[in-house]
């Protein structure tokens, strides 16, 4: 009997930003980094014959937590990636659940009947997934593996693999991030030990309950710092400045202020009913993802102007003169 361990990838972008990411290959955040140091302690005593994950950069860097510590080779496998949502690629979930308000619906509770143009058919998900589980456990009989992949295609594979109908799909849970699941491979029949376990997070949780992806999102316009001045009754000048929408009502900001080889987020906020739901988290993603595509390798803000314990949990770290900054590691954490 071959006895497989299915982990999902630990936190990304796409997860904290709300940013439709399938193919996409995006990175962690410093909350992920901090779930892969669980998930090490978590099979520090178990015996690990080999490691696979998908070729995508979230699940191979998540993957260091088993193939690094336990010295072996890291196998990538691109049948173990998530399903391509095609055109939806990159774009926030605010954005797609107002410009597709019927596919986004469909997405996660009529699985059969999302199409979108260059994504891939769930069906297709499925199979790549279980022959890629079925020739893995050929190939380390009477071992054990753990493979690292991603929650849509996961939640698809264990679902099959429990007797689910194609109906019945839709109830099919998507496990946290980091989430371990456990299956037997005996012959041609495989078996779920168990699923969607992540009490290896309980302490770093500490309770705390992660929106999904596609919960409500903001959407982003693009706009002068006069048109949020006007919204805001601020005193902002120049920059690149983006509005955030929940419908068709401002419910915040961010202005952006590059600068030689560094991203300066000049000012960000967002109205008090609208805090504490995660928007904040999107606001900050879209300046990353700006900067990045400038090739900043830092991107500060001054302490006075958002929240410091905000500032902390997003990985930004206190440095002389009140500046928050987040480190280089855009370029560090490839691998």
């Amino acid at each position: 009997m071959t006895t497989i361990y299915f982990i999902r990838h630990a936190e990304a972008e796409g997860n904290r930003y709300r940013i439709a990411h399938g193919h996409y290959n995006s990175l962690l955040t410093p909350r992920g980094w901090k779930q892969v140091a669980c998930v090490e302690k978590r099979f520090a005593d178990v015996h690990i014959d080999a490691v696979y994950a998908s070729d995508l950069y979230r699940t191979c860097a998540t993957a260091t937590s088993i193939f690094q510590a336990h010295n072996l080779p890291l196998h990538r496998e691109l049948r173990l990636r998530e399903i391509n949502v095609g055109v939806w690629e990159g774009q926030t979930w605010g954005d797609l659940i107002r410009l597709y308000p019927t596919q986004t619906h469909q997405f996660s509770h009529d699985l059969f009947a999302w199409e979108m143009e260059g994504g891939e058919d769930p069906r297709a998900v499925i199979a790549r997934m279980e022959e890629a589980v079925c020739d893995i456990a050929k190939r380390h009989a009477n071992q054990t593996v753990a493979l690292f992949s991603h929650g849509y295609a996961i939640r698809l594979l264990l679902g099959k693999l429990q007797g689910m109908s194609h109906t019945e799909l839709d109830k099919s849970p998507t496990g946290g991030n980091t989430a371990v699941s456990c299956l037997e491979v005996e012959g041609d029949v495989i078996t779920v030990r168990f699923r969607d376990d992540d009490s290896h997070l309980a302490e770093l949780d500490n309770g705390v309950v992660r929106p999904t992806a596609v919960q409500p999102g903001a959407r982003f316009e693009t706009v002068s710092a006069e048109e949020v001045n006007r919204q805001f009754g601020l005193q902002l000048e120049g920059g690149h400045c983006l509005l955030a929408y929940r419908q068709e009502e401002p419910i915040g900001f961010i202005q952006l202020l590059p600068e030689q080889g560094k991203g300066c987020i000049g000012a960000m906020g967002l109205l008090e009913p609208w805090r504490n739901h995660g928007f904040g988290g999107q606001l900050l993603g879209q300046g990353v993802m700006f900067y990045r595509t400038m090739d900043c390798d830092t991107v500060y803000i001054h302490g006075g102007c958002v929240d410091a314990g905000f500032l902390d949990r997003h990985g930004f770290v206190a440095q002389e003169g009140g500046v928050f900054a987040k480190e280089g590691k855009y370029q560090d954490w490839y691998l």
